[in-house]
């Protein structure tokens, strides 16, 4: 077996020094150290640096190019596989990969690929938060067009059962092609077991942190929840306030630094509240290892890799009750609401008040740490690898062309049956049909796998473009009601096989008629079809 890997979160700013460049760092160790039967090509950007790697395995570089756009994908990279480099298997560690930054980054484009592909999912958050992080239409339209390659992979691990579950469950994909692989953390998390009173006097005086602290390590971000957990850390009791720092270890930009500054000194604490900046792995491993409890309030996590390099060191974790953190943390005694300030304040206290409390929740910490390992997760990868070889005589099947269809049909948000038996059809046509979407006009589809899947066009945009004339098919699917007034005049434009959805048609006529201020017409119809007697 001949496995390419794309290491482009090795290099890229947004992800080498993050939870992602460090799983793909590891997952790739691993690989090269313990699997010497399988062949490994690694594929990186040259446009940036190499990064140093130790291996006699094919390193191959590829150029960047940038594309016109992305309805007209020209990738090298995926041409280079297929002409140049056999490979059985391409491992994307990152499908989202250069996303939302503006640096060039190589994304495959799979549709017709001969080989295997498989992605390692860390979270779907933008989608969950599209106002927040896909508000604009070019940020939007490069987020889906990244999840396409979700799409077309064969095989899917996500970090965490959480993010599994939120593969399935919101993009629809088959969950027998989505495998929970997990994740584990770096060497340079453990705990000290001779740390003496010197380096943590000496740490604490470096960032003027109290005699004891509360420990926050991650990002910033509206879903890490630091505003809320600054309120919940002001109302803790006045004797824990007077020697309790507030802790948190991340890069910080300076607006942010100020505005968070400014809402500790709202809540009377500004003296207590730290923020280090980014800080080296060695320095947080003591932080991680001398403070009295890590407090981790996020919203949501695809993973929340601070949480289980905490435990590691040994420390009294606290976190949200919510997403891959309940999962990690996994006993309810340490979780709280993280929408519910006081219950934030509850917990601390309580952790940093009840002595009994917080020993086992160190004790806790250090035995769920040992059911994280990156050997389990290559472990996991590579049976999946194995199990799924037999489909490549399918997948060399996909360059296949398939007959291109018009479908017309009213999709969701549209509160209509058709709509919903559509979204479940289309999964299964596409197999056979490639599919373009004729729409009504004014509303956009709302469902990410159709987004992503299929060209949408409202049909004043279809008959603009002269679409009929590149299909071998079009095909209506009619329903009785004003979902469907706009098929009637595309369908005497445009003839095509109707799938008819109700008997009756009376509804969406009398709709017709009344908007186009007709409603004579409708009588007339009924009187034709049924007498006096049907008015």
């Amino acid at each position: 077996m001949i496995i390419g890997f794309d290491l482009q979160p090795l290099q890229t700013e947004m992800s080498k020094d993050r939870g992602i460049g460090r799983f793909t760092f590891n997952v790739l160790t691993n690989f090269l150290q313990n699997s010497p039967n399988y062949e490994k090509k690694l594929f990186f950007n040259s446009y940036y640096d190499l990064p140093s790697i130790d291996t006699k395995s094919k390193i191959i570089s590829i150029n960047y190019e940038s594309t016109p756009s992305v309805n007209s994908i020209t990738n090298n990279l995926i041409q280079f596989f297929n002409y140049h480099s056999k490979i059985d298997i391409l491992q994307i560690f990152s499908p989202f990969e250069g996303f939302p930054s503006p640096n060039p980054v190589i994304t495959p484009f799979l549709d017709k690929s001969n080989f295997l592909v498989s992605s390692v999912v860390h979270d779907l958050i933008p989608l969950h938060y599209s106002e927040q992080y896909l508000s604009d239409s070019k940020s939007h339209t490069e987020y889906f067009r990244h999840l396409k390659t979700l799409y077309n992979s064969d095989i899917i691990f996500a970090v965490s059962k959480f993010t599994r579950l939120d593969v399935i469950n919101s993009l629809g994909i088959n969950p027998n092609k989505v495998f929970y692989v997990g994740e584990a953390t770096d060497d340079a998390f453990f705990k000290i077991d001779d740390l003496s009173e010197k380096k943590i006097n000496s740490i604490k005086k470096k960032y003027h942190i109290h005699e004891r602290f509360v420990l926050y390590a991650g990002g910033i971000d509206f879903r890490k929840n630091i505003e809320k957990s600054i309120e919940a850390f002001s109302k803790i009791d006045k004797k824990l306030l007077d020697s309790t720092s507030y802790v948190i270890v991340c890069k910080i930009f300076e607006n942010d630094r100020k505005r968070l500054t400014n809402l500790a000194k709202q809540y009377g604490i500004e003296k207590n509240v730290i923020f280090t900046g980014y800080i080296s792995d060695d320095k947080l491993n003591i932080l991680y290892n001398c403070c009295d409890v890590f407090l981790f309030p996020s919203l949501i996590e695809g993973f929340g890799l601070p949480i289980l390099e905490a435990m590691k060191c040994g420390s009294a974790v606290i976190g949200s009750n919510s997403s891959s953190i309940a999962e990690l943390i996994e006993d309810k005694n340490y979780l709280f609401d993280p929408n519910n300030i006081d219950e934030i304040t509850q917990k601390i206290n309580r952790i940093l008040q009840d002595t009994t409390f917080r020993e086992n929740s160190i004790s806790h910490s250090l035995q769920r740490c040992k059911d994280f390992s990156w050997d389990d997760v290559c472990s996991i990868m590579i049976s999946t690898f194995e199990q799924q070889t037999h489909n490549l005589s399918e997948i060399k099947k996909r360059s296949i062309k398939k007959p291109k269809i018009a479908f017309f049909t009213p999709l969701p948000p549209k509160k209509s049956g058709i709509s919903y038996y559509s979204l479940t059809m289309l999964k299964h046509l596409e197999k056979f049909w490639d599919i373009d979407i004729i729409i009504d006009e004014g509303y956009a589809c709302d469902d990410p796998y159709l987004q992503t899947n299929f060209n949408i066009f409202d049909y004043i945009t279809f008959e603009h473009m002269q679409q009929n004339k590149k299909y071998d098919l079009l095909l209506y699917q009619f329903g009785n009601s004003d979902n469907h007034i706009y098929m009637f005049d595309m369908l005497k434009k445009y003839p095509g096989i109707v799938v008819l959805h109700d008997v009756f048609l009376s509804g969406v006529i009398h709709w017709m008629t009344g908007k186009k201020g007709k409603i004579n017409e409708f009588i007339d119809e009924v009187l034709y079809s049924h007498g006096q007697a049907g008015q």
